[in-house]
């Protein structure tokens, strides 16, 4: 029997909530405060990408408003 190391691609999501000006400040914010804490779910992939499907849950920023100024 041969020993490997296997790296293997993993893929989830975390929400934060931040406060900003606009969702890509929200998005800014949101990138430089993530703790492992907010993590809320985690998946192992043989691959994330394959040919032009992509098989990670999210593969890009969602911003949803949860508060706004009533100014």
């Amino acid at each position: 029997m041969t020993r490997y190391s296997v790296t293997v691609p993993i893929a989830g999501y975390a929400i934060v909530e931040v406060e900003a000006a606009d969702e890509n400040d929200a998005i800014d914010e949101a990138l430089g405060a993530i703790d492992f804490n907010d993590i809320q779910e985690w998946e192992a992939y043989r691959h994330l990408v394959r040919g032009h499907v992509c098989s990670a849950p999210y593969h890009k920023a969602v911003v949803e408003e949860i508060e706004g100024d009533d100014e």
